[in-house]
């Protein structure tokens, strides 16, 4: 199960990439096409950067783990991964005397080989001290590697801790050996952005993968900013040179309000707080004339939402006190000319300025300072026992605000607060979703569109709600719950919505229940949500089709034009 499921997800990862890369590729024929530079610098290039500098390399270390031989694989003396590659000798897979060049098998070749066994520490003779065989050594000669090693696979005799760079120096460099193992992509992932350039060679795919890795960092932080402000502002300004152009009188003399039923242009009062985010606003639409305006709540959704995916004290404060000096000296800049670089970072400045205030409340909460947590030592003893190398950490009291510092020196930290940080992203999509519909049925009903507020916002509405809002009350519920006082097993979310989904109406197994009648109402929420999907799809576009029918019907609306008619036509115009 476990090698199935890790190969789905690969195979959907590189699928997901591939199918990312396409839609990329065509915003680079649409720029193309239409002359559009705006959006083939500040849209098509750092999209293009930063998914292949994030999940265009993770695609490529699938694709190398796939791809390499692992039974073949080594890390030698902790400083180099070699492949040393395997053949079949008298019909058995053997690892001596069996290696192919360029590795040496001639011993005899080598001068002094005899003298240079024995000057191994003994800890790396397999066999007897002394013996003339030296069964877990490996020696590098002119470029090549001897491979002593009937029993190298032994790992207890090749513990990296044990052989080291420093354990043999002495004439031709004898290294310890021992097998590479998979690296975990995900924790590799990880590390990428919490253990920047930093990369065991024991978990390498690739000679200087730390280098290379602090470099797609540097390139998808220096993207997301060139993909989410320049593009926003520069459309925020062509759109006000174009609101104070008076109206074309396209119907003889009438104005903006009123020829031909035209709608009346939205004007946007804004201050030099909330400009930046009615920019973000208005890149993805313009709110029609008397509409309730997104951009209001902005400057705590959209802050707030980057705070939870940028939790940390030390980057946020980072973030802010760069925002704060462009604040400082805005008098002084803003007459300026500033930059390519600078000026979009001035232009937002109040928008960076919140994002570090959220980014610094929610490192907080989540105890993390530079990727590090802050352990409070005041609420912990240390006690530590004569002779022993380690030390226990005993929390005295829980801490006052945030997640528990305990966690991360536990061995469960990544699980825990992967967990944490699951949950707490759909309460707050949740959240957000709910309130979007919100916003949606205020203007239904201030325009009083009845028809979209029963065809498609209530819908929506009972949709999201029957499931993931019914998911979101799981989640708190299993929170508030004390299982350890019930003697309980906290039961599976994910296992929970799998089986609500798939077996509908079907018993919940005893170790996953959590209230009484728990089938019977995910049963009714299954039907809700199965009922909204046509509800939301089909109704209103029926409806709109069959009023066009009927204002179209034989003898009504338009009518062919038959040839000599035609200046009878226009003369009824």
């Amino acid at each position: 199960l476990n090698s199935v499921n890790s190969f789905k997800m690969k195979f959907a990862i590189v699928c997901g990439v591939a199918q990312m890369v396409a839609g990329i590729c065509c915003i680079l024929m649409n720029s193309l096409h239409f002359k559009d530079s705006l959006t083939l610098y500040f849209v098509w290039i750092p999209e293009m950067v930063f998914m292949n500098a994030i999940f265009g390399y993770l695609v490529s270390l699938i694709l190398m783990k796939w791809t390499t031989n692992w039974d073949s694989t080594y890390v030698l003396n902790n400083a180099e991964v070699v492949s040393i590659p395997q053949r079949y000798c008298n019909d058995e897979l053997s690892n001596l005397p069996c290696w192919t060049p360029p590795y040496m098998e001639n011993r005899a070749a080598v001068p002094g080989y005899g003298d240079i066994i024995g000057k191994l520490p003994e800890a790396m003779w397999c066999m007897a001290p002394g013996a003339a065989t030296a069964g877990c050594a490996v020696l590098r000669w002119k470029d090549k590697l001897i491979v002593e090693g009937n029993t190298y696979l032994n790992k207890a005799m090749l513990d990296p801790k044990v052989f080291n760079a420093e354990t043999c120096q002495a004439g031709i460099a004898g290294c310890s050996l021992y097998k590479q193992s998979p690296p975990s992509l995900l924790d590799t992932l990880i590390k990428m952005f919490m253990e920047i350039g930093s990369v065991p060679v024991a978990s390498q795919l690739v000679p200087g993968q730390g280098s290379l890795q602090a470099f797609l960092i540097l390139m998808a932080v220096i993207a997301v900013p060139t993909l989410l402000l320049p593009k926003p502002l520069l459309l925020k300004r062509r759109h006000e040179q174009k609101a104070h152009r008076p109206l074309a009188d396209d119907h003889g003399g009438h104005g903006g309000h009123g020829g031909g039923g035209r709608q009346p242009p939205t004007y946007l009062k804004t201050n030099k707080i909330t400009v930046g985010f009615q920019g973000l606003n208005d890149a993805y639409g313009i709110p029609s004339y008397r509409e309730l305006n997104p951009g209001v709540f902005y400057p705590v959704t959209y802050s707030f939402l980057f705070g939870i995916m940028f939790g940390d004290m030390g980057h946020g404060l980072l973030l802010f006190l760069s925002a704060l000096a462009l604040v400082i000296a805005e008098k002084a800049l803003a007459g300026q000319r500033l930059n390519e670089l600078l000026q979009p970072a001035f232009d937002g400045r109040y928008l960076l300025l919140l994002m570090g205030t959220f980014s610094v409340y929610c490192g907080l909460i989540y105890n993390e300072c530079f990727g590090r947590a802050l352990l409070p030592w005041s609420l912990y003893g240390i006690a530590c026992q004569e002779g022993e190398r380690t030390c226990d950490l005993t929390p005295i009291a829980p801490p006052p605000v945030g997640v528990d510092p305990i966690w991360s020196i536990s061995e469960n930290k990544l699980g825990y607060v992967n967990s944490l940080k699951m949950k707490l992203s759909i309460l707050l999509g949740v959240v957000h979703m709910t309130f979007g519909l919100a916003c949606k049925t205020a203007n239904c009903v201030h325009f009083r569109r009845w028809e979209d507020l029963l065809l498609e916002n209530i819908p929506e509405f009972l949709f999201l709600w029957s499931i993931f809002g019914y998911l979101s009350i799981l989640i708190v519920y299993k929170w508030c719950t004390d299982w350890v006082g019930l003697g309980l097993r906290a039961p599976s979310l994910l296992d929970t919505l799998l089986h609500m989904l798939l077996s509908p109406g079907a018993e919940v197994p005893e170790e996953s229940r959590l209230y009484a009648g728990q089938a019977q109402v995910q049963l009714v929420l299954v039907v809700v949500a199965l009922v909204c999907v046509p509800w939301m799809l089909l109704s209103k576009p029926l409806l709109l089709m069959h009023r066009h029918q009927a204002a179209h019907k034989p003898g009504q609306g338009y009518k062919p034009v038959v040839a000599g008619e035609e200046d009878g036509v226009e003369a009824a115009h």
